[in-house]
């Protein structure tokens, strides 16, 4: 599978919000970039990057599995036909407890569940961000986005004491921006120092954060993601 960058609208911004591993809080990560971007009056400066508040949807991408899937038999990689299948209707976006329906609740205009085969997830890519409109910023959960294409903002997220590393998560490494240490009540100072020597151990060196993505921190979003230049 090739890297293909392809053109965006100039004013879309994307934000890819990718794992280590299974069960980290990505979905939760994402909840609260599009609680805090949908508010217009966040401030999102960014480096050289300035991101649309007030208009943000989301896209979450699964990319099917060849062997061996970290979920078991969910029989979602069996329901994807070739190339891709991308779904937008709000019956199965806003079905309970998909995670589709938790981006929705949080705020997001539009949700769409980009479904691919990896050999051709440019092209997927590229025709589900024809969903959304050209001024807007568009989060996007998974870790396949970056494989094919570059974005604005690239989040990884760990959850301590977890220390497992996705095959898909290993090969991004060098794109990632910032990683956030999924924190809650229950993590120890020791847990989060072993995750940030864990995280240098294999080479994720990128600005670290300390979060609880379940708990809405506005003031951190501003001051630790969106001022950082």
């Amino acid at each position: 599978m090739g890297f293909t960058n392809f053109s965006l609208p100039k004013k879309m911004k994307l934000i890819s919000v990718a794992g280590t591993s299974s069960n980290v809080g990505k979905t939760a990560v994402c909840e609260s970039l599009i609680r805090y971007l949908s508010d217009p009056g966040s401030k999102t400066d960014n480096m050289d990057n300035t991101f649309v508040t007030g208009n943000v949807s989301a896209l979450k991408i699964t990319t099917r599995h060849q062997g061996f899937c970290s979920k078991g038999s969910c029989g979602v990689c069996d329901s994807i036909k070739y190339p891709f299948v991308i779904v937008e209707d709000d019956p199965t976006i806003n079905q309970e407890g998909k995670d589709t329906a938790r981006l929705k609740n949080a705020g997001a205009r539009k949700v769409v569940w980009l479904l691919s085969f990896p050999e051709t997830l440019a092209e997927g890519v590229s025709a589900a961000l024809d969903y959304f409109d050209t001024d807007e910023t568009v989060v996007i959960e998974g870790n396949s986005i970056l494989s094919v294409h570059n974005v604005d903002l690239a989040i990884m997220v760990t959850r301590p004491p977890q220390k497992d590393i996705k095959k898909s998560a290993s090969k991004i490494f060098q794109k990632i921006d910032t990683v956030i240490i999924n924190k809650d009540n229950t993590t120890s100072s020791q847990q989060i120092k072993d995750s940030r020597d864990w995280l240098k151990e294999i080479g994720l060196n990128s600005l670290l954060v300390e979060m609880n993505p379940y708990e809405y921190d506005p003031i951190l979003l501003q001051g630790r993601l969106f001022k950082l230049g």
